[in-house]
């Protein structure tokens, strides 16, 4: 019997205990120990203690749980006393449960102590511990320095403000999955070119992080395979234009959202397949947007071994009005491409010159109202040879979108489907779907078809 079973047949009995049936229990008390305790360590730590209702021989066995899930929205929502409670029951869970190795904490109330949340981090190291994720956005905390010399630890998750003190962040040595949201990371090494060693580390995020007197940082992580960055907070002094070093042979995404603050080079990047670039929100100067403009070519010209590649934002428009899309090298592996931005279509379409085995695009048409079919002429037919599927967000069936899916059915050689979304959202499928109806009997579509028999229009599911 499989873990899912257990729970599906147990979670009953623990948030319905009062009406749960004699076969049931039968069935749980026929369960192993080490079964009941993987069972126990799946749910949230609260329900796991509730479990001591059920009888007697249950009343220790919450103590055995291998993980201990804490999230204080869920805690003694009702109690005029409810921010000292939820202290006592973090700190008698970790007092009382002794071999748990994963430890989850979210608060999202903002007035608990940070020196109380450090002690809780003292405790917990001095377990076997594999997993931390702590959440809290209050005042900053001070991570004790047994944190960084943790042998057990595999996966680290701080969503706190803190920050980090370089070189001890590289003593991480067994690490395999780290998130660092809105950390300071402090280089205090002189000169200030940070050297930062992850021999084990597979998945890395920074999630609104800032370095801190650093003129250059390299990161060496052979093992990495994820690397996701995320900058929406306004940039400190110092920290733009900074170097960042990727030496990551093994990377095969890098995903980035937001503010491009520091000139980034991914080197070694041949194993990259998977690229996401998105520039969502961004409001600055021209020359703010040119510097990221500029980033993101350079990492494209990085990432030639790419297959799958998004773009989105008015960086990338920026970069295309720029001229820097010509001095891309050929892509010559993509396969996919998701393309959102609100730049000049015939501009979009010069970029597929060096996509020349693009297959499938996904590109949102919203504000491309203005497109001159005609200037089209100097664009080679090759272009999308060997296009397959076409899928348009945001098409309303106007002119120049339906002069957009003429190009590509005139040019597609093997195109064989073509879908256009109106919606954002799947509420609005009959709005879609009686747009659809009514392209369907507008001229344009008839000299669609007659321009290809082999392309299925579709409606969108």
């Amino acid at each position: 019997m499989t873990k899912g079973v257990y729970a599906a047949a147990f979670f009953p009995l623990v948030f319905c205990a009062e009406q749960a049936a004699n076969q049931m229990i039968t069935t749980i008390s026929g369960l192993s120990e080490d079964d009941i305790c993987c069972i126990l360590s799946m749910a949230p730590t609260v329900d796991s203690v509730r479990t001591s209702i059920l009888s007697k021989d249950w009343v220790p066995r919450w103590r055995w749980t291998l993980r201990i899930n804490i999230s204080d929205s869920s805690l003694f929502t009702n109690s005029s006393n409810r921010l000292n409670r939820v202290l006592e029951f973090v700190t008698s869970a970790i007092r009382l449960i002794p071999t748990f190795s994963e430890f989850e904490l979210l608060l999202y109330d903002s007035q608990y102590s940070a020196e109380q949340i450090r002690n809780w981090m003292l405790e917990v190291l001095q377990r076997d511990i594999v997993s931390v994720r702590i959440r809290y956005r209050g005042e900053t905390v001070e991570l004790p320095p047994g944190l960084f010399h943790c042998r057990t630890l595999r996966k680290l998750k701080l969503e706190v403000t803190s920050h980090f003190l370089s070189p001890a962040i590289g003593s991480f040595d067994n690490l395999k999955t780290l998130k660092l949201s809105r950390i300071d990371i402090i280089s205090t090494e002189n000169p200030n070119n940070l050297q930062l060693q992850f021999p084990m580390l597979k998945k890395l995020c920074l999630d609104d992080c800032n370095w801190v007197n650093a003129a250059s940082v390299a990161i060496r992580a052979p093992a990495l395979i994820k690397f996701r960055v995320r900058q929406f907070l306004v940039p400190p002094p110092g920290s733009v234009y900074l170097l960042i070093q990727i030496l990551a042979p093994k990377l095969e995404l890098f995903e980035f959202c937001g503010y491009l603050l520091w000139r980034m080079d991914l080197l070694q990047a041949l194993s990259v397949s998977t690229l996401n670039i998105s520039h969502r929100g961004i409001n600055g100067s021209p020359d703010y947007l040119s510097w990221n403009a500029s980033c993101t070519q350079r990492i494209l010209s990085q990432c030639l071994m790419v297959r799958s590649l998004k773009l989105e934002g008015e960086v990338v428009e920026m970069m295309f009005k720029s001229g820097q899309v010509h001095q891309l090298r050929e892509l010559n592996l993509l396969k996919h491409l998701e393309f959102h931005s609100s730049c000049d279509p015939k501009s979009f379409l010069q970029f597929l010159e060096v996509t020349p085995y693009i297959e499938h695009i996904r590109l949102t048409v919203c504000g491309w109202d203005t497109f001159d079919y005609d200037s089209l002429e100097s664009l080679p037919s090759c272009v999308v040879y060997q296009l397959v599927e076409v899928e348009f967000l945001g098409f309303k069936g106007t002119a120049p979108q339906c002069l957009l899916a003429s190009f590509f059915l005139e040019n597609g050689t093997v195109l064989r489907k073509m879908s256009g979304l109106y919606r954002q959202k799947r509420e609005e499928r009959h709005e879609e779907r009686t747009l659809w109806e009514e392209l369907r009997k507008q001229s344009f579509w008839e000299e669609l078809k007659k321009k290809s028999t082999h392309v299925d229009f579709d409606v969108g599911e």
